[in-house]
């Protein structure tokens, strides 16, 4: 049996783990295309840090909230860009997405790198009333132009990281011809000739696991179990906390799963529907069937529960029991 010829590089950026992935014909031929992916993805990456990263003190995004205007600025390209794509999954959920949720994730104590949270966790405030919402926020793609509400206070991360999964498997595929899969702490896109048998991806939920094919599309995972700390409430009580912010309570979401994966054409569609999941809970299922998405759902108890038609599923739910 011949050896499939992938070549893969792995690295760090923009707080999460990196995976490039490169299929040809022969085995040489990936190996030199993965060297032009890897040099492609570090510079896309290292711009949608300086744009977009709320922990940076020199970053666009930062400089740009530091104005306090709240009137139309000329931005860069990939912070534009990446805006837009923030408002599209805030719009696509009814809001349940929602890019203005930085001062909540500050106030839960997510306000530096996981690692440094992880390790030396400040004290939890009191959840505050949400002062900016995502409708305030103004980007005009084609121009360039971003309006940001004053008290504004934007995260990029989630959506920017499955928007860029998307970007670079299609840049990456353009300048090598080759097969691609790009694979950005858990947001999966893949462009090009799939390997025989598909793009074999496993599915990491903190338990069992699952392995699946894919030949095309996206895959996304969000997780209350990985961006996690334990915290302690403004009167002492160590308690649990995790990034998905629940924009009805300005809280961490309630942790009905601990993880959803979602299949889908795109992979900022992937990661909206995964990330509303967590949020909405025993609705997610329903939600998810309506709109004739294929997802995993595991919830705390450790039940997986399907819906749509997933890979590999040996069994499909269209709610939860």
């Amino acid at each position: 049996m011949n050896t499939i010829p992938l070549a893969r590089a792995q690295f760090v950026g923009i707080g999460t783990s990196i995976e490039i992935i490169t299929h040809a014909r022969t085995q040489l031929l990936a190996d030199a295309q993965l060297e032009r992916a890897r040099n492609i993805a570090r510079q896309r990456v290292e711009e949608l840090d300086r744009a977009a990263s709320r922990f940076r003190v020199d970053s666009e995004l930062t400089m740009l909230q530091a104005l306090h205007t709240g009137e139309w600025t000329l931005c860069s390209p990939i912070l534009t860009r990446a805006l837009h794509a923030a408002l599209w999954a805030a719009e696509w959920t009814g809001g349940l997405i929602d890019p203005t949720l930085g001062q909540a994730l500050r106030r839960i104590g997510y306000d530096r790198d996981l690692d440094e949270v992880q390790a030396n966790p400040t004290p939890g405030r009191e959840p505050a009333k949400h002062v900016a919402r995502w409708r305030d926020v103004g980007v005009r793609l084609d121009e360039r132009l971003v309006r940001l509400p004053r008290n504004a206070n934007i995260d990029l991360g989630s959506t920017g990281k499955s928007w860029l999964a998307v970007v670079l498997a299609a840049e990456i595929h353009e300048v090598t011809g080759g097969g691609v899969l790009v694979n950005l702490g858990g947001d999966l896109a893949v462009c090009g000739e799939a390997p025989c048998g598909g793009w074999t991806v496993t599915i990491d939920d903190g338990r069992s696991g699952e392995t699946v094919a894919i030949q095309h599309g996206a895959i996304a995972t969000s997780s209350t179990q990985r961006r996690s700390w334990t915290s302690t409430t403004p009167a002492g009580v160590p308690t649990r906390k995790h990034h998905i912010i629940d924009p009805r309570s300005g809280d961490s979401a309630a942790v009905v799963w601990e993880t959803v994966t979602v299949v889908a054409d795109s992979c900022l569609t992937a990661n909206a529907a995964a990330t509303a999941s967590i949020i909405l809970g025993a609705q997610a299922p329903t939600w998810l069937a309506e709109r004739r998405l294929h997802a995993r759902l595991v919830s705390a108890a450790g039940d997986v529960v399907y819906v749509g038609e997933w890979p590999g599923a040996t069994t499909v739910s269209r709610q939860a029991s």
